[in-house]
C-alpha cells in the first residue's frame, strides 16, 4: 500500500504473509517498537500479536544498583503492582528498593510473544529520566552478571541463592529476554568505561547460551553521541536505532523539509541528516557490522513527526544503504492510537512501506519482483474492485462460493482478507490451492465468500442437514468476552486451535478483534445437531474424511509442521481437514490424516456410526463431582486452584490420582467442584480460609475455564475438608514437602534473621490476606499457605495450623 502514501509510487508486489513475519537480522524490513511507557497502554501481548512488529524493547530498567539499594529498579507503566511488591535489595536503605516482583502480565506474555509470535523481546536500560548511573568497570561487570542471572537463562545456582527472577512464572517456569538495550541519555563520569565493561561481560555470557542474544542501543542523532559514542566504539552492538528526533539539526524532519520532491527527482539535497555520518563512524569500531534503524516518533503532537508519505520518501532514500536495517518507533501506544487512514495504525503503515520497498525492482539492492509490476498506482488503500469491466468476461462463482476476486498486480493475502472482511483461515479454507506463503499471481481467481449453508452433513436415515452460522447450531459451549481477553488466551484456556475458533465463529475478523460482551462458541459437538435415527446412530468425526482426496498415515518422527511442508498445505488446512487434532497438534503413530480435500466439495455424506456412549471413559470424575476441567498447555495446579476458587486440599481430595508434585498432563480431566453432600453421604466438617488470590481481579480466567456456570470467586470462602466419615471415598493424600524456590521463599531466604523471627510468630488467624503482613514477605502474595510452606522449607516451625496438602502443595 505504498501507493496510498504517495500516488507517485508504483503499486508493488507484496508477496509476504504478515502472519509469518519475524525478525531477520539481515533484512531491511525490520520494525522495532518501544513498549512500557505508554499512557493506558495495552498488554505486551497485544503488540506481539501484531504481525507487522518484529522487535519490542520493553522499558525501562531506570535505576541501576548504585541507585536501587544494591539491585536495579524498573518501571513498566501500568503492567506491574509497584511497591510494596519489590525485591529487598542487599543495601541498607529499603526505601530505595525498586525492582518490581509482581508483573503478572509480563510473566504471562513474554514467553507467548517469543514462542507463539516469534518476537524479539529486549530489556531496555536507561531512558529519559535521570535516575540511573554507572561508574567503573568493576561495577559494570557486576551489573552485567546480575542482569544475566535475573533476566537471562535460569540457573539452579541463582535459584539456590534466592536471587530475583522477576519474569519467571509459577513453579519456577523460566522466562528470559532476548537481549539488552541501552538507551543512555545522561553522561557518565568514567568516559563510559562501566558500560563498555558491562556489554563485554554480557557478550561473554551470550557465548554459553542456547539461543542468540542481541545488544541494541538508542543514541541521539548527533555523531558521535556524547553519552554512547565510546561504548559503541569499544563494545559490540548488533543494532543501533538512532533517535532522529529531539535534535533538530540532524533530525528526520530536517531531511523531509530539505527534500520535498525526492520521490519525483531522486536527488537528495543537504539537510544535516546523519545516517551517512553514522555509517562512517562505525567503520573500524567494535560495532562496524551493526544495523542502523531510523528512529521516528509515532505521536502526531510533536514537530518531529513524519506522516507516512514523508516517511516513505525518507525510507526510499536510505533503504539500500549497507547498514540499513529498518525503522524504530517511539512508542507502541502512540503508534497504536495514530490511525493514518484506512483503519491502519502508524506501525502497520511503517511496516508496509518497508515491505513495499523490498519488492521495488527500481531500487539498486532489490531483485526484480516475481511477477510484473503495474505501471499505474491504486488511488486508495483498498484492493481493486471486484466488479469486472464490460470488456472482460464475467467470472461466475462455483457453489458453494458466492463471490470471487481476480488477483491484481500488487495484491497480497493480508490486504485481500482485510478488504473482504474475512479471516485468514477462511481464505485458505475456500482456496485450498494456496501455498503456505500465500503467494499470489495476477489473474488468479480467489473465492472470498461462501454460502453459510454450504457445509452440510447427512447424519441419519432422514438425511437432516446442518449449516454453519454466526450462532453455530452445533455449538455445545459458549463464552462471553470480558475485558482483557484476546483470542490466543481463549484458545489456550479452552484447549482449541485458532482454526477451530475461526470455524466456529465465522464473524471474527482477520485480526481476531474482540468486543466485551461478545459471545463466542468454544466447543462444538463432533456429531453436530442433526437428527439421530431411531436406531440410535450418530455421526462422529471420521478418521477418513469423506471429502478428502489424499490421506497420510503418521509414522515415527512425524510432526505437524513436517507434514504440512511435505504436502504443501497450511496449518489452517490441516486443522480444518482433521478436526480431531488437539491444540498442540499431537500425533500418534498409525493415525490417518487428510492432507488434501476436493476444492469443489459442497457436502460430505457421512457414514452412520453406531454408538452406545458418547462419554469418555478416561479420567472420569466421581459421581459427586459437579464440574470438571481439561488441562491445557501451560496449566499448573496453583493456577487451576486460583481460577476455580478452590484450595489445594480440595484439588487433591477430588483428584486422588494427583502425585505429590501435582504434575499435570495435557488433556487430563480434573474435578474442580464437588457437591457439598457427596453421593456417599459423607459429612464434612470444614473451616474457611480466604485467599486474596481467589478474590482478585483475574475473574476473566475463571470464566474461561468454567463456562457451564458463572462461578463467583470474590468474597467467597474456600472450604477445606478437615474430617470425614468412613464412607468418604477419597481421603486427602499427604504429599511430601516440595521446596520450590519461588519468589516467596527467595525473599525469606534473602533476610534470614527476619525470616526466623517472622516464621516463628506467623499465625494464619492474625496474618490474613489484608492484615499484618510486612513488606519483607510481599512476594508471598498474602497467601498464608504459601508463607507456611516457605517457612517449612526454611526449617522454621510456624504457629499456624494448616492442612499438610496446603503447605506442601507445589506453588
Amino acid at each position: 500500500m505504498a501507493s496510498f502514501w504517495s500516488l507517485t509510487i508504483v503499486s508493488l508486489t507484496f508477496l509476504i504473509n504478515f502472519t509469518q513475519a519475524t525478525y531477520d537480522a539481515s533484512a531491511h524490513t525490520n520494525l522495532a517498537v518501544y513498549w512500557g511507557q505508554g499512557a493506558y497502554q495495552q498488554r505486551l501481548l497485544h503488540f506481539c500479536n501484531q504481525s507487522t512488529i518484529d522487535i519490542i524493547p520493553i522499558g525501562f530498567v531506570n535505576y541501576f544498583p548504585a541507585q536501587g539499594n544494591g539491585f536495579p529498579g524498573d518501571n513498566f507503566g501500568n503492567q506491574c503492582s509497584g511497591p510494596p511488591y519489590v525485591y529487598a535489595g542487599p543495601g541498607n536503605d529499603p526505601a530505595d528498593n525498586q525492582l518490581q516482583s509482581n508483573c503478572p502480565n509480563l510473566v504471562a506474555d513474554i514467553p507467548v510473544c517469543q514462542a507463539q509470535y516469534g518476537k524479539k523481546i529486549v530489556l531496555s536500560l536507561g531512558g529519559g529520566i535521570d535516575t540511573y548511573g554507572l561508574t567503573g568497570a568493576a561495577n559494570g561487570t557486576a551489573f552485567a552478571d546480575f542482569l544475566w542471572g535475573a533476566f537471562g537463562p535460569q540457573t539452579k545456582a541463582w535459584l539456590k541463592e534466592g536471587l530475583p527472577r522477576p519474569f519467571d512464572g509459577p513453579n519456577n517456569q523460566a522466562v528470559e529476554v532476548d537481549g539488552f538495550d541501552f538507551d543512555i541519555e545522561f553522561p557518565s563520569s568514567d568516559n563510559q568505561a562501566g558500560y563498555i565493561a558491562m556489554i563485554k561481560r554480557l557478550r561473554q555470557h551470550f557465548g554459553s547460551a542456547s539461543k542468540k542474544y542481541i545488544i541494541t542501543g538508542a543514541p541521539q542523532c548527533v555523531v558521535p553521541d556524547a553519552n554512547m559514542g565510546q561504548m559503541i566504539t569499544y563494545a559490540k552492538f548488533d543494532i543501533i536505532w538512532i533517535q532522529y528526533y529531539n535534535t533538530a539539526q540532524c533530525s528526520a524532519r530536517n531531511w523531509v523539509t530539505a527534500n520535498p520532491n525526492y520521490l519525483s527527482t531522486g536527488i537528495e539535497e543537504p539537510s544535516g541528516f546523519s545516517f551517512d555520518a553514522w555509517e562512517g563512524f562505525l567503520e573500524g569500531t567494535a560495532s562496524q557490522d551493526a544495523k542502523l534503524y531510523i528512529g521516528l516518533p509515532a505521536a502526531t503532537n510533536t514537530d518531529y513527526y513524519l506522516s507516512p508519505s514523508e516517511a516513505s520518501s525518507l525510507i526510499k532514500a536510505y533503504y539500500c544503504k549497507p547498514n540499513f536495517g529498518g525503522i524504530m518507533l517511539w512508542e507502541a501506544t502512540a503508534a497504536e492510537n495514530n490511525d493514518v487512514g484506512c483503519g491502519e495504525t502508524y506501525y502497520q503503515a511503517m511496516k508496509e512501506i518497508l515491505v513495499d520497498y523490498s519488492q521495488d525492482g527500481s531500487l539498486s539492492c532489490v531483485k526484480a519482483p516475481k511477477y510484473p509490476i503495474s505501471t499505474s498506482s491504486k488511488a486508495s488503500c483498498t484492493v481493486t474492485s471486484t466488479t469486472t469491466s464490460s470488456s472482460a468476461p464475467t467470472i461466475t462463482p462455483t457453489p458453494p462460493c458466492t463471490k470471487v476476486y481476480q488477483v491484481q498486480s500488487g495484491d497480497y493475502c493480508y490486504l485481500i482478507w482485510t478488504e473482504f472482511g474475512i479471516t485468514e483461515a477462511q481464505l485458505y479454507a475456500w482456496n485450498p490451492f494456496l501455498d503456505a506463503a500465500c503467494d499470489l499471481q495476477p489473474g488468479e481467481v480467489l473465492c472470498v465468500a461462501e454460502s453459510t449453508t454450504s457445509i452440510s452433513s447427512s447424519v441419519s436415515v432422514t438425511t437432516t442437514s446442518t449449516s454453519v452460522s454466526a450462532t453455530p447450531t452445533a455449538c455445545t459451549k459458549y463464552y462471553t468476552v470480558v475485558s482483557g481477553d484476546y483470542c490466543y488466551l481463549i484458545e489456550t484456556d479452552f484447549g482449541i486451535t485458532s482454526a477451530q475458533l475461526y470455524a466456529w465463529n465465522p464473524t471474527l475478523d482477520a485480526n481476531c478483534d474482540l468486543a466485551v460482551g461478545q459471545v463466542l462458541c468454544v466447543s462444538e459437538s463432533p456429531t453436530s445437531t442433526s437428527s439421530v435415527s431411531t436406531t440410535t446412530t450418530s455421526t462422529s468425526v471420521s478418521a477418513t474424511p469423506t471429502a478428502c482426496t489424499k490421506h497420510y498415515t503418521v509414522v515415527s518422527g512425524d510432526y505437524c509442521y513436517l507434514i504440512e511442508t511435505n504436502f504443501g498445505i497450511t496449518s489452517a488446512q490441516l486443522y480444518a481437514w482433521n478436526p480431531t487434532l488437539d491444540a498442540n497438534c499431537d500425533l500418534s503413530i498409525g493415525q490417518v490424516l487428510c492432507v488434501s480435500e476436493s476444492p469443489t466439495s459442497t457436502s460430505s455424506s457421512s457414514t452412520q456410526v453406531s454408538t452406545t456412549s458418547t462419554s469418555s471413559t478416561s479420567s472420569s470424575p466421581t459421581a459427586a463431582c459437579t464440574k470438571t476441567y481439561k488441562v491445557v498447555s501451560g496449566d499448573y495446579c496453583y493456577l487451576i486452584e486460583t481460577n476455580f476458587g478452590i484450595t489445594s486440599a480440595q484439588l487433591y481430595a477430588w483428584n486422588p490420582t494427583l502425585d505429590a508434585n501435582c504434575d499435570l498432563s495435557i488433556g487430563q480431566i480434573l474435578c474442580v467442584s464437588e457437591s457439598p453432600v457427596s453421593s456417599s453421604s459423607s459429612t464434612l466438617t470444614s473451616t474457611s480460609s480466604t485467599k486474596s488470590s481467589s478474590s482478585s481481579s483475574s475473574s476473566h480466567s475463571s470464566t474461561h475455564l468454567s463456562t457451564s456456570s458463572s462461578s463467583s470467586r470474590s468474597s467467597t470462602s474456600s472450604t477445606k475438608s478437615s474430617t470425614s466419615t468412613s464412607s468418604s471415598p477419597t481421603p486427602t493424600p499427604t504429599p511430601k514437602l516440595v521446596c520450590n524456590s519461588d519468589n516467596c521463599l527467595r525473599q525469606l531466604r534473602g533476610t534470614p534473621a527476619f525470616a526466623t523471627t517472622f516464621c516463628a510468630s506467623f499465625t494464619a488467624a492474625v496474618h490474613t490476606a489484608t492484615v499484618g503482613l510486612p513488606t519483607d514477605v510481599a512476594n508471598c502474595q498474602s497467601d498464608v499457605g504459601r508463607i507456611s510452606s516457605a517457612c517449612s522449607c526454611l526449617g522454621v516451625s510456624t504457629a499456624t495450623t494448616l492442612s499438610t496438602s496446603m503447605t506442601a502443595a507445589k506453588r
